[in-house]
């Protein structure tokens, strides 16, 4: 007779999803007994039932949607908040526009062109620190959108917080480097923030990337001067009326230009001139040789081809071109720069298949200045065509 106590006398378990298949474990889910073909692993390594797997499987996909939903809440609740509280200020022509703006982006969070709406209006109503606020939630939860910045950046000069506008500023360089506008829009955060260095730079950017930018011309040669360095922003200013005569005169500044010569501490005029650094680097697909033609070449012309061999040999190895060069003074019979014993030149050089490029240069000696454009034309040269 066998013992009831042994393994034998209990009546076999089989498997609750195969009742001919004898059970090998029981499922920690559920408990039912399972055989080895029925045996899976939890989220957590246990052994559970293939019903059971699937559940855990639903139940975790449908949190982790939950989790998400709540996040996106959470990101929406929190643009929505620095968009809708309280105004600042009571709005007076714009209210109405800025209440269906509010509207849109508590809708749509993230759309860029709603919260640049609002954010505009709201630098028209002059609410800069809501301005602020709503732009550093958007950026904190949304993709980048540089227009954004221009209003923050407007924002923030107003509220006199002058490194959050160079931030700005700094940032729209990052996304846009030529554009001349941001680095002048840099300066006169550093400038206002005492960083005069940093501003002179700024401006001088804004002007390599512009020349006739008007405003950086005249903040650059305001600061120059207000340091006690007015000699150098002479030719900045020669240049700008020279080229602008008419908007020049409407601002006074051929008087202005006349007032810092007469009083420049420099010793004489050409001082004022600084000095052109040389491009260190030539690049060896550079034409060997620049060819104006048969015949007796101007003496421009010559001073290019020569000077253009003495710049560029023996690295240059490039097929040589045929180019062509012109060179004339600028307003020069105009009473602009009359009276301030300077001579303002414009220059051009153009070879086959490689891109023109352009100078301008001032001096009180007309030989003098032409000598300074070939130099800037041959270094503008290399630093194009040598992609620098």
């Amino acid at each position: 007779m066998t013992d009831p106590s042994s393994p034998a006398a209990a009546p076999m378990r089989l498997c609750y999803r195969h009742p001919d298949t004898a059970a090998t474990r029981g499922c920690d889910a559920c408990r039912r007994p399972i055989c080895d073909a029925c045996a899976g692993f939890g989220p957590h390594l246990e052994s559970i039932c293939a019903p059971c797997a699937t559940a855990s499987a639903r139940r975790s996909r449908l949190i982790a949607a939950g989790a998400s939903a709540a996040a996106i809440a959470v990101v929406g609740g929190l643009i929505a908040f620095a968009a809708t509280r309280p105004p600042a200020i009571i709005y007076g022509e714009h209210k109405a526009k800025i209440e269906m703006a509010l509207s849109r982006v508590a809708n749509t969070p993230c759309d860029g062109q709603s919260t640049l709406e609002l954010v505009e209006l709201l630098n028209k109503e002059r609410d800069y620190a809501r301005v602020v606020s709503v732009v550093e939630a958007f950026d904190a939860a949304c993709k980048p959108v540089p227009r954004i910045w221009w209003a923050s950046y407007t924002a923030r000069m107003q509220l006199q917080d002058y490194k959050g506008a160079e931030n700005d500023a700094g940032r729209l360089i990052e996304n846009a480097p030529d554009d001349g506008d941001f680095w002048w829009w840099r300066g006169k955060a550093k400038r206002d923030g005492g960083d005069v260095a940093g501003a002179e730079a700024d401006f001088k950017k804004t002007i390599e990337r512009t020349p006739r930018a008007l405003y950086s011309v005249i903040d650059l040669v305001d600061l120059l001067e207000k340091n006690g360095r007015a000699c150098e922003g002479v030719p900045a200013l020669a240049k700008l009326v020279a080229s602008q005569p008419d908007e020049a005169k409407k601002r006074g500044l051929d008087t202005r230009l006349h007032r810092m010569i007469r009083e420049t501490p420099c010793a004489d005029v050409t001082a004022a001139i600084p000095k052109k650094g040389d491009v260190a680097t030539v690049c060896s697909t550079l034409p060997k040789d620049l060819s104006f033609g048969d015949g007796v070449t101007s003496g421009f012309a010559f001073s290019l081809k020569n000077t253009w061999t003495a710049r560029t040999s023996p690295v240059a190895q490039g097929d040589a071109k045929l180019c062509a060069a012109d060179v004339e003074e600028v307003n020069s019979t105009s009473s602009v720069l009359s009276g301030t014993g300077m001579h303002l030149y414009s220059g051009r050089l153009a070879c086959t298949g490689l891109g023109s490029v352009t100078g301008q240069t001032l001096h009180a000696v007309p030989l003098k200045a032409q000598e300074e454009l070939v130099k800037e034309l041959v270094n503008g040269a290399i630093k194009t065509w040598c992609g620098i």
